[in-house]
């Protein structure tokens, strides 16, 4: 039987392949570029671990000692999220190109989603101002990720974490409450009984009366505002989120930054201006046609829930109500005197150091909100045209006509 032939000692070259092409090599493929954070944000691209990716982009960019430590950060976070007891709260600034400047007071309601309320001027910092009150209008609710961003693109402008820390809620007080006897002695409540912060809030909220205190980095301590929410302001806003949505038109870029009015009347709160549309963002005409109909049916899905996709709307937040948000100058530490027949708010037992920052840069009373050009982030230390610098956007064009609140 004839056995297998050996293994031949080589090929034959074959002389109808040219010597060149037979030194051809396959170089390894380059790893893919990261996805940038506006991509993150805008939720065209996404990643498994959002507080690593954060940390490590946000760690590269921190331009000066600022409030809040990166490792500060990462422990708050990781501390409530994924947590039924968590209490996470972030205010960014958003330099929006359409809508303008506004800051996002954005609270945990659930392990994985937050609530968020869009005001035009920042919170109020000084007790004696003659716009104490301020419009806080709902946004859509949120993914607890977004409060590890800091971002910017062409189309949605330059968003910096403002403030950042944890809330508690406070039990509303009646007028009508008898006074509490000093001499009386003061029970604790059992932790293990006890609702959490979340479950407070969500009866707040159902109650249209918001009396939150915000631990933050920069904001004063103690720091309390009211949010309430009226029964004309809840119909109203209840309607308007049922309207079919009127498709919008391409509009001329230099119609897009038009001044906004803001007049400083006396009507404060109830003229204020809103911002609004502050979910536009990638223009859908441009896209192919089965991209622009997945978006399409998403958009209909958040307009639905008002939820972004991940989100969970566990709170019952209707969008674009107007909620009206002020500074609880009692809890805040601050007695009110008459002084020439007219109310003057003071801090008890405390001197006002105006518009001045301690040494941890946390902020005294009063202080004031004063807009992209001046407000840094309590994590970086960047402005917001830092952020722009940093994400490569050069053609961003800011929507003029914003004023800072100084009286």
């Amino acid at each position: 039987m004839v056995g297998k032939r050996p293994p031949s000692p080589g090929f034959i070259s074959n002389p109808f392949i040219k010597r060149r092409n037979l030194e051809w090599t396959l170089d390894s493929l380059s790893p893919s570029q990261p996805p940038t954070a506006a991509d993150i944000e805008s939720g065209s691209a996404t990643v498994e671990d959002h507080l690593s990716h954060f940390k490590a982009h946000l760690s590269r960019h921190i331009l000066t000692q600022s409030p809040l430590s990166i490792s500060s950060y990462t422990s708050l976070y990781t501390e409530n999220f994924g947590s039924s007891a968590g209490a996470h709260f972030v205010i960014h600034q958003h330099d929006h190109p359409i809508a303008g400047t506004h800051y996002d007071l954005r609270l945990q309601i659930n392990e994985t989603s937050s609530a968020s309320w869009a005001i035009m001027y920042g919170v109020p910092g000084d007790p004696q101002s003659i716009r104490l009150n301020r419009n806080a209008t709902e946004t859509r609710i949120h993914c607890l990720w977004n409060h590890l961003i800091e971002t910017a693109s062409a189309s949605t402008g330059s968003l910096l974490i403002w403030d950042t820390g944890t809330y508690s809620i406070l039990p509303c007080q009646s007028k009508h409450a008898p006074t509490a006897d000093p001499s009386s002695p003061t029970s604790s409540p059992d932790p293990s009984t006890s609702p959490t912060q979340q479950a407070l809030l969500h009866a707040a909220f159902q109650s249209r009366k918001i009396r939150i205190r915000l631990h933050g980095s920069r904001l004063p301590d103690p720091y309390v505002l009211n949010l309430r929410l009226t029964k004309s302001e809840d119909v109203t806003g209840r309607v308007r989120s049922g309207k079919t949505p009127r498709k919008r038109r391409r509009r001329h870029a230099q119609a897009e930054t038009q001044p906004e009015t803001s007049g400083e009347d006396s009507e404060g709160d109830a003229s204020e201006d809103v911002p609004s549309n502050t979910d536009a963002g990638t223009n859908t005409d441009d896209l192919p046609a089965m991209e622009r109909e997945i978006r399409e049916v998403e958009d209909e899905e958040v307009r639905r829930t008002n939820a972004y996709p991940g989100a969970s709307n566990t709170i019952g937040s209707v969008h674009q109500r107007r909620w009206y948000l002020s500074l609880d100058r009692p809890a805040c530490g601050f007695v009110e005197e008459r002084v020439k027949n007219r109310s003057v708010w003071k801090l008890e037992d405390r001197t006002e150091t105006k518009n001045k920052q301690s040494d941890n840069e946390r902020l005294s009373y009063p202080f004031y909100v004063r807009g992209p050009d001046h407000e840094r982030s309590v994590l970086t230390g960047r402005l917001g045209a830092d952020i722009l610098r940093d994400e490569g956007v050069d053609k961003f064009i800011q929507r003029p006509g914003w004023k800072p609140v100084l009286k």
